[in-house]
């Protein structure tokens, strides 16, 4: 029996450590979607446009109260009234709500600079968030929450606008995805096909069209094409057919060419002198002759007659 209850608590023992672990897991940190968030790698990955030259360096000092974590902080400053702006874009993200993060420590003069974390290009109007430094070396967190994206990418940064000069830090960037998206994606483009036709042929539309959604994914959609004029494919041209697909304010279309019927009559790989004499063997034959199947594929021109248009087009093929 104690044998019987040993094997037991082993197996309990292992089952409780396997179900803790797996908490572990699910309950791990989410990924920070920065790429060099607090600036190891001096300002890669980073876009900078400034008023002024020099405005911002990189602060390797080793002080804590001008670095959060690792060994470098992004330092801004200049002695006179500038703009500044650090972003970067993250592409090809799945959709979702996402939060965004950074600390900042710095100047705390009331009313000498305006300083925000903003979050834009993710499918909405920018947000932004006021920074208020409080001064050196008191770091504070701020945060935009409840980012809604739907273009697959988003931009973050500092933008700062002062009227006289200006000190700052900022260190430790984080855009993570708090939760799915809820709003499913929407079409943004959606790929043209091209139709060939013969003259005198209607063109024959595919029922669907190859569609581009805002999670990236792409997918077959149908599509309703509006009518075509016949007068459109009674000429050697190339046209336009525009097509409705439901949900979508993108129209379909289709670039049609139209073309004669093949004038290598006897199949030999060129049109030449056989090609056309078989069509003046042909001619004057209609199609409601007893031999119009075989006449027919010297009637070039698809009108229903082999007459003197098609020995025109194949001579002038010819020579």
């Amino acid at each position: 029996m104690n044998k019987i209850l040993k094997i037991f608590s082993v197996f309990l023992g292992a089952f409780l450590i396997f179900v803790n672990m797996s908490i572990n897991e699910a309950k791990a940190d989410p990924v920070n979607l920065v790429q060099n968030s607090s600036f190891e790698s001096g300002l890669d990955n980073w876009t900078i446009v400034q008023s002024q030259s020099n405005i911002a360096s990189i602060d390797s000092s080793g002080k804590p109260e001008e670095i959060k974590s690792g060994n470098n902080s992004l330092a801004i400053y200049y002695n006179s009234s500038y703009t500044f702006k650090i972003s970067q874009t993250i592409s090809n993200i799945p959709n979702g709500i996402y939060s965004l993060t950074v600390y900042a420590e710095g100047d705390p003069s009331e009313g000498n600079a305006n300083i925000q974390l903003f979050a834009s290009d993710y499918g909405g109007a920018q947000i932004t968030t006021n920074i208020i430094n409080t001064g050196w070396g008191k770091w504070v967190q701020y945060s935009i929450n409840n980012i809604d994206v739907t273009t697959g990418t988003c931009t973050i940064g500092i933008q700062v606008e002062t009227n006289g000069s200006y000190w700052g830090t900022f260190d430790d960037f984080s855009f993570t995805m708090t939760s799915e998206s809820n709003i499913p994606p929407t079409i943004t483009s959606i790929k043209p096909i091209n139709v060939n036709t013969i003259i005198n042929n209607p063109p024959q539309l595919p029922t669907t069209v190859t569609a581009v959604y805002s999670d990236g994914s792409i997918r077959q959609v149908n599509v309703t094409w509006d009518a075509v004029d016949p007068i459109d494919y009674q000429h050697i041209q190339s046209f336009n057919v525009y097509g409705t697909v439901d949900d979508s304010v993108y129209k379909a279309q289709a670039i049609v060419t139209v073309n004669y019927k093949s004038m290598d009559l006897n199949n030999n790989g060129i049109v030449d002198i056989g090609d056309l004499a078989i069509a003046t063997y042909y001619y004057q034959i209609e199609s409601n002759d007893s031999n119009w199947k075989s006449a027919s594929l010297a009637d070039i021109n698809n009108d229903g007659i082999v007459n003197l248009q098609d020995l025109k087009i194949i001579a002038q093929q010819i020579f």
